[in-house]
């Protein structure tokens, strides 16, 4: 298991687009990828929770499976904030 820390934008419009490629981008990997929002966790493949990342939030994704360094490199591509 890997994990790796990423924070939500303050701009709503790139906001939106990084909750929505968090959800694309952990559907083409088999492992596990979970949200870990303050101690509370879900999973990122799923809408279910999503909404509860408000832009300017600091949450961490955990990676357990056997493609989790390749998912971990492309979240810090299509995550990436600046």
């Amino acid at each position: 298991m890997i994990k790796s820390a990423f924070s939500a934008s303050d701009n709503q419009i790139l906001y939106r687009n990084q909750m929505k490629l968090l959800i694309q981008t952990g559907c083409k990997y088999s492992c596990r990828v979970t949200v870990d929002l303050a101690g509370r966790r879900f999973n990122a493949k799923s809408m279910m929770h999503i909404g509860d990342i408000k832009a300017g939030d600091r949450f961490e994704l955990l990676f357990d499976g056997e493609d989790e360094v390749n998912a971990l490199e492309e979240y810090s591509r299509v995550l990436e904030t600046d």
